[in-house]
């Protein structure tokens, strides 16, 4: 924990929001809604979650991989290795030009989400606080 808050280290993945289901007219307003992010990349496959409606007029989205196995160097910053058909844990991020500082936020969803890759993936390590 620092003052910046909790701060981690994760294999960042930009993703595309594709563009949720309109609403019916006349239906309930919900406070969550199922959304699914593609990879520019195609190491990455696609992931869907349900999450709350407040998050949905970031500009930018990401993945954060949590569980990525490190380096032997033990560095700060290293490189991170992620293997085909392990599923691997992460938590949804956006980002608007309204965030503050610009920065990253973490997406609330219903469930816990995760990602496989397709192929074996290298990926320096990048440093978020939350």
């Amino acid at each position: 924990m620092t003052k910046r808050g909790l701060e981690l280290e994760v294999i960042l993945v930009e993703m595309m929001l594709q563009q949720p289901a309109p609403r019916r007219p006349g239906g309930t307003r919900k406070k969550t809604q199922t959304i699914r992010l593609i990879s520019d990349s195609a190491d990455f496959s696609d992931v869907t979650a349900q999450c709350d409606i407040t998050f949905l007029p970031f500009s930018q989205w990401a993945v954060a991989i949590v569980n990525y196995r490190a380096d032997d160097s033990g560095k700060r910053g290293g490189i991170g290795k992620l293997k085909p058909a392990n599923d691997y844990l992460c938590f949804i991020l956006g980002s608007s030009i309204h965030s503050a500082h610009g920065g990253w936020q973490k997406v609330e969803t219903q469930k816990i989400v995760t990602i496989r890759t397709k192929r074996e993936v290298y990926q320096r390590v990048t440093t978020v606080w939350l």
